[in-house]
């Protein structure tokens, strides 16, 4: 009995693993067929009123420009990776139409994000900046005041060492601190990067999207209060949201994932910015509120937040129209949680240049 119970087993491994291929094909056939489906459904969106597609040798990018007949240079506002937030042009619905009455006022989206046609060659923040200054020049902006969210901080470095600001504020940037850089690097290597690689490449960024991001996402919106809700506007926002997780965006984000770790050191490399360049770095409350609920996070926040603090004012020092804003009581997000007060600091930042 012992003897055929043995011979037995062989078979039976075999025909184990001939189900789980199958089974592997039928979910991989599965989740590019929801994908191509779910994709053209969000392709098919109307873009937004004041929406403007623009050719930067041969791919398209995505601006909305609004308040264009105001004077004075053109207020550009750059979304960046924040707090596991997706980097499109859909977080400023809360505030660009406020700004726009008083400012020109554009959001952009990066290569890939959006209604922007994904770079063949893979988006970078250098690159971005690149395309953004195309854009613009095509559009005849030529003074131009960059605002830039977290991440985005470095596509505007990038752009300032190349093309002619007229200022820059900076949301809670990247601290490219010494000490700190570390703490924001992606380490390609970690089998979990290589899963997310995979499931990207098949098309499987809608289930990305639709457990991590949809969480953030509702972090987000769930900072909404009354006064900043009557501001938003539902129908820009909702219709940026139907690209989230589409195939296109999931490519882009993970080459923006593999390039982010050099661009933070070469971003580096580029500071001090040039003193001439008037530069608000605007400090949300997140150092203390992560903490509140998160003593794992309180101690990360107790060693880089003096960091943080001294090198946000070391760049500003560095400038010679710089300062630092401290907004109380905000989160990572202040133009959604405190719009009022995100709203006052640029309309006076903007003043103060023209």
């Amino acid at each position: 009995m012992t003897e055929n119970r043995q011979k037995r087993k062989p078979g039976w491994l075999k025909h184990f693993g001939q189900g789980l291929m199958i089974l592997i094909a039928v979910l991989v056939i599965g989740i590019a067929a929801y994908a191509t489906i779910a994709d053209a459904r969000s392709y098919a969106v109307e873009m937004p009123e004041d929406s403007i597609l623009v050719d930067v040798g041969g791919r398209n990018i995505y601006l909305r420009g609004m308040g264009l007949e105001n004077d004075g240079p053109a207020v550009v506002l750059i979304w960046g990776f924040t707090n596991g937030l997706t980097t499109d042009s859909g977080w400023w619905s809360v505030a660009q139409s406020e700004l726009a009455k008083s400012m020109r006022v554009y959001t952009f989206d990066y290569p890939g994000f959006g209604w922007s046609d994904r770079d063949p060659a893979g988006v970078t923040h250098s690159s971005a900046a690149d395309d953004l200054h195309a854009a613009l020049v095509a559009l005849g902006e030529d003074e131009v005041i960059l605002v830039a969210q977290a991440t985005g901080s470095n596509t505007t470095i990038f752009y300032a060492d190349r093309y002619p600001v007229e200022g820059i504020i900076w949301i809670d940037p990247d601290c490219l601190h010494p000490e700190v850089i570390g703490f924001y690097e992606i380490n390609m290597s970690d089998p979990v990067i290589a899963l997310m690689k995979g499931l990207f490449l098949l098309g499987g960024s809608r289930l990305y999207d639709d457990t991590l991001v949809a969480s953030k996402e509702a972090w987000a919106l769930g900072r909404l209060d009354g006064q900043s809700e009557s501001l938003m506007d539902w129908d820009t926002y909702n219709a940026v949201a139907m690209h989230r997780g589409t195939r296109r965006e999931g490519l882009a984000r993970w080459e923006f994932y593999s390039a982010y770790t050099d661009d933070l050191h070469a971003a580096a490399a580029l500071l001090p910015l040039d003193s001439d360049i008037p530069l608000t770095i605007i400090r949300s409350d997140m150092l203390r509120i992560q903490g509140l609920d998160n003593p794992e996070r309180a101690e990360l926040n107790a060693w880089r937040g003096p960091l943080m603090i001294g090198w946000f004012e070391e760049m500003a020092a560095n400038s010679e129209n710089g300062r630092v804003v401290f907004i109380k009581d905000s989160d990572h997000i202040p133009m959604i949680d405190q719009p009022d007060e995100f709203i006052a600091v640029v309309e006076d930042f903007v003043a103060g240049v023209r």
